[in-house]
């Protein structure tokens, strides 16, 4: 029996114990693709979906020279798509090992980072998609997925360097002559967040008024975690000048180790996920709300490990009816197909947070069993028809995982 084992970092947060809850029957679960290990395989974070509802993905492996690729998958009626490499990674200029989600402009154009420290991006020019490195990080390290703002400018974070060395938040802005401006907007220093010590990093987001939100994996105020349990903060744009407010410091009782990019829905409430402590002990999902001009910060559902789920690292989805859907990397029961350190088993879940008007109600959508249906979940999409759509790095029928439906039975 094939067995897939999580990655040690993801052990470290992983782990497991039984639990009863809510059922409804499992969401109907179709496998788009599974990967080849020639045409790229490991496909990372989240898929994007443009408006014809094609779908763009990183494998950070694969391709001729094992460097990943970029590729499309094209829906050609009864719910099959076709799949093609738009760019292998190990061309010049390269995008080796690239990272998801990707970013598309208005003119079609595809922004991406890897993991060795590169921000490319991706133009379709007379049937030909060609590649530019746009920065490279270098020593600085590997800087997380990047956002991209109404003016063409991009924006991430990197755990490697700053002032401190506690990671920093960068600018990358189009200049005359294909050349991009790298500006370091704020460096972290521990009270007000601490990105060091990780290797990818959670994203940002960005409100109408040109504010950015994110997370760090650590730092912040509390002492119940080495080197802090983590922060959101948000970054506020005075002609020029970024001041950096910290929302709210985890302390470990109510989460610890943010991951994954922010949720923030048309009323300005900020959803997220922590991917380890809280009243469980395997990780929550949070919900901020303004009241009086103060942040309040309230946990909306612990994780227990089991069937309920452990360790959400992705970030959570809306519908147009308010419902929220996201991943865990670990748990789920899944057959016994996963292993995540210490004999804990699991292959992840997707999962539903529903508003009941009194509370938060968690439904478990699709546990995920590894050697058919992938192993340790990406980050959701959610089209208008209420379907998910992700893609998992591992398992599937050839093992180097699976891009996959969830639609409600």
């Amino acid at each position: 029996m094939k067995r897939f084992q999580l990655s040690a970092i993801a052990a470290l947060l992983a782990a497991m114990f039984s639990l009863t809850i809510s059922a409804r029957a499992t969401d109907k679960d179709t496998i788009l693709y599974s990967f080849l290990r020639g045409k790229g395989w490991n496909p990372q974070g989240t898929l994007l979906m443009d408006s014809s509802g094609n779908f763009f993905g990183a494998n950070l492996n694969g391709g001729s020279a094992n460097s990943g690729t970029i590729f499309e998958l094209t829906p050609k009626g009864g719910g099959f798509y076709n799949y093609a490499v738009i760019y292998d990674c190990a061309s010049s200029p390269s995008c080796s090992a690239p990272l998801g989600p990707l970013v598309m402009d208005a003119a079609g154009n595809l922004y991406g980072s890897t993991l060795f420290g590169e921000v490319f991006e991706l133009t379709y020019t007379g049937g030909v998609w060609t590649a530019a490195n746009l920065y490279d990080f270098g020593v600085s390290g590997a800087p997380s997925t990047v956002i991209l703002d109404p003016a063409g400018n991009l924006y991430g974070t990197s755990g490697i360097g700053g002032s401190a060395s506690k990671g920093f938040v960068f600018e990358l802005s189009p200049a005359s002559g294909g050349v991009w401006t790298f500006t370091d907007i704020h460096d972290f220093t521990g009270p007000d967040g601490d990105e060091s010590g990780c290797c990818t990093y959670a994203g940002l987001i960005i409100d109408p008024s040109g504010n950015l939100y994110g997370t760090t994996g650590s730092g912040g105020s509390s002492s119940a975690c080495t080197s802090g349990c983590g922060v959101v903060f948000e970054l506020t744009n005075n002609a020029g000048a970024w001041t950096e407010t910290v929302l709210h410091s985890f302390t470990g009782t109510d989460g610890s180790a943010p991951s994954s990019p922010l949720l923030m829905t048309p009323n300005g409430n900020l959803y997220g996920s922590t991917a380890s402590s809280g009243p469980g002990g395997f990780g929550t999902a949070f919900e901020m709300r303004k009241v009086s001009g103060v942040w309040q910060t309230g946990t909306i559902h612990a994780f227990s490990g089991g069937a309920d789920g452990a360790t959400p690292n992705t970030a959570l989805v809306r519908d147009a009816l308010g419902n929220l859907y996201g991943t865990t990397l670990a748990g789920g029961g899944g057959g016994g197909e996963c292993i995540s350190g210490g004999g804990i088993t699991g292959c992840g879940t997707a999962f539903e947070l529903t508003c009941t008007g009194s509370g938060w109600e968690k439904t478990l959508l699709h546990p995920f069993s590894g050697l058919v249906d992938g192993a340790f979940p990406g980050g959701l999409i959610v089209n208008g028809s209420g379907n998910l759509f992700g893609v998992a790095p591992a398992g599937g029928h050839l093992g180097w995982g699976v891009a996959f439906e969830l639609s409600p039975k």
